[in-house]
């Protein structure tokens, strides 16, 4: 018996908008929503997904690399993926960057306020 994956699900005001902001900007396919409004989304992108959730008790703030992070993506490619994530418009808010703990990883401001990263091992 062994865990195989997780999946983030960010709670969201919006999630209509939001599912738009990951299937745009972060280059998700949006593979369903449910409920009224809706108020559940699944996106995904090689392999990987974000649940969306309506959480109407959710503060929306802007994101600042301080707040702390959300999601926490590992990848191959970090800095290709970068330039085409900006390309994309999505709000970079921490250039890629060395890490003391030997990971390259860059910050984008995500839907409401999440801070979703994007990482690569350097070992």
């Amino acid at each position: 018996m062994a865990l195989k994956f997780s999946t983030p699900v960010l709670g969201v005001r919006d999630v209509a908008s939001a599912a738009d902001f990951v299937r745009d900007r972060l280059g998700f396919e949006l593979r369903g929503t449910w409920g009224e409004g809706p108020d559940f989304a699944i996106l995904r992108r090689d392999g990987c997904e974000i649940f969306l959730q309506a959480d109407c008790n959710r503060a929306a703030p802007e994101p600042t690399a301080e707040q702390g992070w959300s999601v926490y993506f590992s990848c191959d490619g970090v800095d290709a993926l970068h330039a085409e994530l900006a390309g994309r418009g999505a709000p970079v808010i921490k250039p890629p960057t060395d890490q003391v703990y030997h990971q390259r990883e860059f910050e984008v401001g995500g839907p409401e306020g999440h801070v979703i990263v994007f990482a690569q091992s350097l070992n």
